[in-house]
């Protein structure tokens, strides 16, 4: 039986036999010498391949067109954004078509009633091509018109100054005068605490966001504690520093009624971009708070403002543009802060006087000498401040509080319509020029609605802030 016992771990019949070869035949000495010097070069290709790496690798232009895609395709996050604005542009869009049809149908349709009411049209004296005399002419009636200068002896005064008062009221020189009837004015709808929002009779024309922030208020002011504002918490990721944005609910009614914005919403707007740009993977905007940098602060806190500007540039150095909403007195303009030129671009809708925001601009100087002292760079000593071309779209209708919503909209082209030579950016901006301001600023109205509640008052918003003391009488 030990003859028939076979033992591999102990050199049996099974037991590898290095010497021989995979044929179970003896290799000779050459064999064995061969075989161990190509396990060597094995061994040091091995060795070779894991140091220097695999060789790099040539792709054609096609395919690095298509890798480049994934690096341009905005991630699922991005592409579920809401975007109110565009939803709301449209709307506004084709009920400004509808209404233009409307009038060109309704003009055909008048034009061709007057036709049939005049009959066969006759020329009428002084219409006649030949004239046998010279036509008639009319003057209207002279300003200095004896009933006018009767009118304003009654009155006391004289009808330079009747006129002069006229104007400041914006009224007839003959209607102030009790000669013609005066024309009866809408009664301004204002702001009262826990009153409406809008009037009853506009909310059915409220798109969605906007309609439900509505009927949020509503149900919060009917709290017992409730409170004249909201905060919206700014952390180290938004702004560098941690603080709160307190938010009138008085600035919830300018904002539905397209009255001046404060820098409270002016701020929260900003939050919102600061926002999209992270999701949508864009790196090179970035933001000045104009809650806590603004003429107001500046005068009372001039050194407060000199570290927060400094903060915001020094943090930023990196981005392309840094966009800077400033207030100052009751105006809102927009500076573009370009840190790799040394520049600034300012938007002003109504091209005021620089020297209305001075103090400003000397503050910017100030700090921005003292980042070229602490940096390395070809960066100038001072910042060159430019006028941006205003277009005709761009400019703000005289005797309107408008500013804000023009900063605003100027914001989101530099955030979300970047490129200027785009087809769709450029016919959108037409468009925009063709509406008129009530339907031109209703989209940003729509958005800021929509993220007010998503993200402020939503207890599961990035800005949320707990007001424990909202809720206390429910424990009592």
């Amino acid at each position: 039986m030990g003859n028939n016992v076979s033992d591999k771990g102990s050199g049996g019949r099974d037991a590898v036999n290095w010497n021989e070869g995979r044929s179970g035949r003896h290799r000779s000495a050459e064999e064995v010498e061969a075989g161990a010097a190509a396990d060597l070069e094995k061994w040091k290709a091995g060795v070779k391949k894991k140091i220097e790496g695999e060789p790099k690798p040539v792709y054609s232009d096609k395919e690095k067109q298509w890798a480049k895609s994934f690096l341009n395709t905005p991630s699922q996050a991005a592409k579920n954004l809401p975007d109110d604005y565009l939803r709301e542009l449209r709307r506004q869009a084709l009920a400004f078509k509808n209404r233009k049809e409307l009038a060109e149908k309704k003009a055909v349709k008048d034009e061709a009633e007057s036709k049939l009411e005049r009959g066969k049209e006759v020329a009428q004296l002084g219409e006649q091509s030949k004239q046998s005399i010279a036509p008639l002419i009319v003057q209207a009636a002279d300003p200095d018109a004896p009933d006018i200068i009767a009118a304003a002896a009654a009155h006391g005064l004289t009808v330079t100054s009747a006129r002069e008062q006229a104007a400041e009221l914006g009224i007839t020189l003959r209607a102030l005068l009790g000669l013609d009837e005066a024309p009866m004015k809408d009664v301004v709808f204002t702001y009262v605490k826990n009153g409406p929002l809008v009037e009853p009779a506009q909310e059915g024309d409220l798109p969605r966001q906007m309609l439900g922030l509505l009927n949020w208020y509503k149900g919060y002011i009917k709290h017992k504690n409730a409170k004249d504002y909201i905060y919206a918490e700014v952390r180290y990721e938004h702004h560098f520093k941690h603080y709160w944005v307190q938010i009138p609910l008085s600035e919830l009614f300018q904002l539905f009624n397209l009255r001046d914005l404060d820098k409270s919403i002016i701020s929260c707007y900003v939050l919102m971009k600061k926002r999209e740009m992270r999701i949508r993977n864009i790196h090179d905007v970035g933001f000045i708070d104009p809650h806590i940098v603004n003429s107001h602060v500046l005068e009372h806190h001039p050194a407060d403002v000199e570290d927060d500007l400094w903060r915001f540039i020094r943090k930023q150095q990196q981005k392309s543009d840094i966009l800077f909403p400033y207030h100052f007195g009751f105006h809102w303009i927009l500076m573009v802060i370009k840190v790799q030129t040394s520049s600034v671009l300012v938007h002003d809708s109504l091209n005021m006087d620089p020297a209305l925001w001075g103090d400003m601009r000397k503050m910017m100087q100030k700090v921005w000498r003292r980042f070229v002292d602490t940096k390395v760079g070809e960066f100038k000593k001072e910042l060159h401040f430019k006028m941006a071309v205003r277009t005709t779209g761009d400019t703000q209708p005289p005797g309107t509080n408008l500013c804000g919503y023009y900063v605003c909209e100027r914001i989101r082209r530099y955030c979300n319509e970047r490129d200027q030579t785009c087809e769709n950016n450029i016919l959108r901006n037409n468009l925009r020029k063709t509406l008129s301001p009530e339907a031109r600023f209703r989209p940003l109205q729509e958005e800021l609605a929509g993220w007010l509640a998503r993200e402020v008052i939503d207890p599961k918003g990035e800005h949320y802030y707990d007001d424990v003391e909202l809720y206390m009488h429910q424990n009592l």
